[in-house]
């Protein structure tokens, strides 16, 4: 069975740290944020651009921002900008010039692992085939997915990615600034934003180019 929990998102991030003997934010910061050219991606928001931070409100209807709690900056507790958002995306398309492991691990987050309905669940991301229908992707982004298990079977050998495909983020945070899906072909790109029905934001992209 296929259950979405946060702590199974944060363990491979303890696991990464420990296996680095460091701390989680610091390595973050150090090899991820900087190795990806990331200006404006925080765990710990400074205050300088405090004010900046999105806000929205809960289901009753309360003003909410990204709140802190177990494992959340291995979890969810990213805070970032359309512009880094981008070269996050760019760099998961391997549009970017990394460094060899750092681009590794990436590609390896995009192996699939297991096959829930059209959807192939790789590490943390889904890959579903693209052009993903409508209902598809409505499934993928209704609560049901977030909060409920799914059958899921085991992909043996695990398969990498298609070269085209349309790719999500597991999950979804009831707040405006938590974990964002990413629809994206993998040709260059265009953003068009769109609401999530879980509480994220997916952005499906076509042919053009990212400024």
């Amino acid at each position: 069975m296929r259950t979405y929990a946060n702590p199974s998102v944060a363990l491979r991030g303890l696991v990464a740290a420990r296996t680095l003997d460091g701390d989680f934010d610091a390595l973050a910061e150090r090899i991820l944020f900087a190795g990806l050219g990331l200006r404006s991606t925080f765990l710990e928001l400074p205050a300088a651009v405090a004010d900046d931070d999105a806000q929205g409100y809960s289901r009753d209807d309360v003003p909410i921002r990204l709140s802190p709690g177990v494992f959340a900056t291995e979890t969810y507790g990213i805070r970032t900008n359309a512009r880094d958002l981008l070269r996050s995306v760019e760099a998961n398309l391997g549009m970017l010039d990394l460094e060899p492991m750092l681009q590794r691990a990436i590609a390896d987050r995009h192996i699939g692992y297991y096959r829930v309905g059209p959807m192939i669940q790789e590490l943390i991301w889904e890959q579903y085939p693209y052009p993903v229908s409508a209902a598809d992707l409505a499934a993928r982004n209704a609560p049901e997915m977030l909060y409920e298990p799914h059958k899921a079977s085991a992909i043996d050998p695990p398969v990498p990615p298609e070269s085209s495909r349309s790719c999500s983020s597991a999950g979804s945070s009831g707040s405006p600034s938590g974990n964002c899906g990413e629809s994206v072909p993998l040709a260059e790109i265009t953003p068009n934003t769109t609401g999530s029905g879980t509480g994220g934001a997916d952005i499906t992209v076509g042919t053009g180019k990212v400024a």
